[in-house]
């Protein structure tokens, strides 16, 4: 018989009885008994037989690094080098000899139908009790015929609770004779005494009106000292910062050296131009000089000029801002 047609046996004592024997791997004393799935009855969510079962400790089974739960059963069996269909059959012969003192001649069949063969023989010794404790049925429980039945609606459960609610009543009594005030009582009583007697205020004495003065006065020399050690507020700052932009006169490019060097450099080209043109135009008797050629193109090359002249102005100007700017936060920040 294929092993994936064998019923899933459970038998609790073939399991003790497998982790009191050797490990598979290392041959030390076992600690678990694994359940093979790799070609056997069981399968995801399925456990297999318990006769399909190997011993092994602890470390091989799920903690070490070549454990069987964690490379999985293909992996471990081809790393170790173990016959899975060896190892049942020598368990099961063995488990049959030292429990029942039973021994069968399985050497004519081949591994499969040994292995069957064995179960068969361990399944026909165990005890019936034991077969009937694991594999008895659960028991269904009967539905009751008809409806449903409250506690909450039978008789004696209504006189039970009109009992409670007389005993209550007379417990709640005897209490509020025993009892001292409530917090509401207590508080009716308190406010009766305060609304009797006159009200007093410390704020009425001669101490706390002399010890009100010193406070504002000790508070008074406080901020002011604050004020003084203290560094300047962003409003404080900015009030400073343009107290001193107005006092300083206000800096233009035209005041630079620069822009006056460049200013005198232009007149002396646009003198020398119209100097030129008005020469060329009485050469060739022209009635003004915008009619020229000449005059077009040195009107267009000035244009560009003046373009590139405002551009570099513009820029020096930009630079120039920067500058003070950085000069005006120094200053502040000291």
């Amino acid at each position: 018989m294929e092993f994936f047609k064998h019923p899933n046996h459970r038998n609790s004592m073939y399991l003790s009885w497998l982790r009191k024997q050797k490990c598979v791997v290392s041959g030390e004393l076992a600690q678990v008994a694994h359940h093979v799935r790799l070609g056997t009855n069981g399968g995801k969510g399925i456990k297999p037989s318990d006769y399909f079962c190997i011993p092994l400790l602890n470390e091989y089974h799920t903690h070490g690094t070549h454990a069987l739960h964690i490379i999985g059963e293909e992996s471990f069996f081809r790393i170790f080098r173990l016959d899975k269909i060896k190892l049942f059959k020598d368990q099961l012969e063995g488990f049959l000899l030292e429990q029942f003192k039973v021994k069968i001649d399985i050497s004519a069949l081949n591994s499969q139908l040994a292995i069957t063969r064995l179960i068969e023989e361990i399944e026909k010794q165990r005890p019936a009790q034991e077969k009937n404790r694991l594999n008895k049925p659960k028991a269904i429980k009967e539905k009751p015929l008809g409806p449903k039945v409250k506690i909450t609606d039978s008789e004696f459960y209504q006189k039970a609770k009109e009992k409670k609610k007389v005993y209550d009543k007379k417990l709640r009594e005897q209490m509020k004779g025993s009892r001292p005030f409530n917090n509401i009582e207590k508080k009716d009583s308190y406010n009766k005494v305060i609304k009797n007697k006159k009200k007093v205020s410390i704020t009425d004495t001669e101490f706390y009106q002399k010890a009100k003065e010193e406070k504002k006065a000790h508070d008074k020399k406080l901020r002011e000292q604050m004020k003084e050690s203290r560094p300047l507020r962003n409003r404080e700052k900015k009030d400073s910062y343009h107290k001193v932009i107005k006092n300083k006169k206000k800096a233009s490019i035209t005041d630079t050296e620069f822009y006056q060097k460049a200013k005198e450099a232009r007149k002396v080209y646009e003198k020398e131009q119209r100097n030129f043109l008005k020469s060329k135009t009485r050469a060739k008797g022209l009635e003004s000089i915008e009619e020229s050629d000449t005059y077009i193109k040195l009107k267009k090359e000035k244009a560009l000029k003046e373009k590139a002249l405002r551009d570099q102005l513009k820029k020096k100007q930009s630079e120039y801002r920067k500058e003070q700017y950085r000069r005006l936060k120094k200053e502040r920040e000291l």
